[in-house]
């Protein structure tokens, strides 16, 4: 019986883990769509980097890839329906990451590699992985000290 004790406990570690990570999932997922929506529109090769990290959720076993994606295009669909709120209430989530600086610099990263996704890095793209770089209080070499070709790692 001690077994069945044991995986019960197992059980809920996980999800008591998964919980108190998915604010600051969701704080990657909003910064990753600001940066999508940055030059207005979400194009395919960004799709394809969405498709790519939900698959690796889904590995990790974290979240699965379904609700990687569910909450990505909530944000999205939020700054596509009104600009103004919808950047807002991303932003909102953004700030979960601040407390966290790991989760701060994979938000930051993340966005990073959305917006290298479509093998251009526009000023409007630019400006928003700046502008969470900095609201995280983020080094700027941390991300540029990063020597990997997403495009590479996306589309492999």
């Amino acid at each position: 019986m001690a077994g069945i004790f044991e995986i019960i406990s197992a059980y809920h570690k996980k999800n008591k883990a998964r919980s108190q990570s998915f604010e600051q999932f969701k704080a990657c997922m909003a910064g990753a769509a600001l940066t999508a929506m940055a030059d207005g529109e979400f194009v395919r090769r960004e799709d394809a980097a969405l498709e790519k990290l939900a698959h690796v959720v889904g590995e990790l076993k974290l979240f699965g890839s379904q609700h990687t994606r569910e909450v990505f295009m909530g944000f999205l669909k939020d700054i596509q329906d009104d600009p103004v709120k919808g950047r807002e209430k991303a932003m909102q989530a953004v700030a979960i990451a601040k407390d966290d600086p790991a989760w701060a610099a994979t938000a930051v990263m993340l966005a990073a590699t959305i917006s290298e996704a479509d093998g251009v890095v526009d000023d409007a793209e630019l400006d928003v992985v700046n502008r969470l770089t900095e609201f995280l209080g983020i080094e700027p070499g941390t991300i540029e000290a990063l020597e990997i070709d997403f495009r590479d790692e996306i589309f492999r």
